[in-house]
C-alpha cells in the first residue's frame, strides 16, 4: 500500500506530519498496531490519543453541529493522512496486507469512525 504523496506531500511534510511518521514507526506503538490487527481491530484506533496530542485538530468536537466545514475539512483530511501512514507502516514497512476497510470503530473513539483491518 504504497502511501499517497500526491494527496498528502504537504502534511507529510509539514512539522506534525513528520512526527506521525516517526509515532507509528515506534517499536512500541508497531506492537500495538500489530496486537490491534490481529484481534481484527482497525489497527489506527489505538493511537488516537497520540494523534490528538499531535495534532488538535484531529480531535471529534464535542458538538459537531457546530463543527464548520473548514474545520471537518481539515480534521478529515488529517485523519486520513494518518490513516495512510498507518496502512504504509503496517503493509510496506511490516508486511501485513489489507483485509477489510470501512471497519466500524466504537463512538467513544476521539478521532476515527472507521478504518482498516490487517491480515498475515
Amino acid at each position: 500500500m504504497p502511501f499517497n504523496y500526491r494527496a498528502f506531500g504537504d502534511l507529510s511534510k509539514s512539522p506534525e506530519g513528520q512526527r506521525v511518521w516517526t509515532l507509528v514507526r515506534q517499536p512500541a506503538i508497531q506492537a500495538n498496531l500489530i496486537a490491534a490487527a490481529r484481534l481484527g481491530r482497525p489497527s489506527v484506533e489505538i493511537i488516537a490519543d497520540d494523534l490528538i496530542a499531535i495534532i488538535p485538530a484531529i480531535a471529534k468536537p464535542k458538538n459537531l453541529a457546530r463543527e464548520t466545514r473548514q474545520a471537518k475539512r481539515i480534521r478529515d483530511r488529517w485523519r486520513r493522512f494518518a490513516g495512510g501512514v498507518v496502512g504504509a507502516v503496517m503493509v510496506d514497512e511490516l508486511g501485513w496486507e489489507i483485509d477489510r476497510q470501512r471497519v466500524r470503530i466504537p463512538r467513544a473513539n476521539t478521532v476515527f469512525e472507521t478504518g482498516t483491518t490487517f491480515r498475515r
